[in-house]
């Protein structure tokens, strides 16, 4: 997840719009909401041309993409219903069947691409996959959970929580890092947290047992205009401009797999954040 703050409308025409966008959010979000199977199964992501011609693999347990410039939160109207998917196992699961997924098609890529699976072949074919940190390797739950107003948008609050580490790992998606490190598989972080978070984000990363990443990239102060998915497709080209090969972008919001620069997105569960 990214922390890009909401931009407020100025016009007149600009605020009916955004009134009529926390509308649909509302209605859409509530209709997800009531229909949660209880295992949800993984199905093709489709979110439009922003990330045409790639294969992104999620649940469908993520806030509906409404317009690609507008960034929102579930608000605490939903927060009975949050709270039972998140404390219910069922997110963890989710979590879970996506990054089983992640892990057959990278195994697949490198069977198919590199000189074989022993971890030296791997490495030198230079296999990489990209991960998000919020909401991805780093759970933000219970830092949403207790806002106030619940699960509405906390700047100060949320500064504060990377400060003290306050987020757990998702096992899941832990043990998926873990595992593609073991394989020789590289790794790159790609976050929405300024540079000036840096030293939180590496010690409280290193805290959770996340560790052996090739590269960890935050934005700059000159990249604080940009959208997420520009940031990150920007990010995701340097890294193969290097010459590496990334297989797989694994992250909470479309954002983290938009505009291109990787083979296939793995989307995670997240149902109170939309992040354009």
């Amino acid at each position: 997840m990214n922390t890009q703050p909401i931009r407020s409308a100025s016009t007149p025409s600009r605020v009916a719009r955004a009134r009529r966008l926390t509308l649909t959010a509302i209605v859409s979000l509530a209709l997800l909401i009531g229909v949660i199977p209880a295992q949800a199964e993984l199905v093709q992501v489709d979110p439009g041309k922003i990330a045409r011609g790639r294969l992104i693999i999620g649940t469908g347990q993520n806030l509906p993409s409404l317009d690609s410039k507008t960034t929102y939160t579930a608000g605490p109207g939903f927060a009975a219903q949050l709270n039972r998917y998140y404390r219910s196992g069922r997110a963890k699961r989710d979590q879970r069947q996506v990054s089983h997924a992640a892990m057959r098609a990278v195994r697949q890529w490198i069977e198919s691409n590199c000189a074989g699976t022993r971890r030296r072949a791997v490495k030198d074919c230079r296999a990489m996959v990209v991960f998000d940190i919020d909401d991805t390797l780093l759970n933000n739950y219970r830092f949403y959970s207790t806002t106030s107003p619940a699960f509405s948008l906390d700047p100060t609050g949320y500064n504060a929580w990377v400060a003290s580490c306050g987020s757990p790992a998702n096992v899941p998606v832990r043990k998926l890092f873990l595992k593609l490190r073991d394989l020789g598989v590289r790794l790159a972080l790609i976050t929405g947290r300024r540079e000036t978070q840096r030293r939180a984000t590496k010690d409280c990363l290193t805290r959770r047992g996340i560790t052996g990443w090739q590269s960890l990239r935050l934005r700059s102060a000159y990249e604080e205009t940009l959208s997420a998915a520009v940031y990150k497709a920007r990010a995701r080209r340097a890294l193969h401009a290097r010459g590496f090969h990334i297989i797989a972008s694994v992250g909470d919001q479309v954002s983290d797999m938009a505009n291109g620069h990787f083979k296939y997105g793995f989307l995670l569960p997240n149902l109170f954040r939309y992040i354009p």
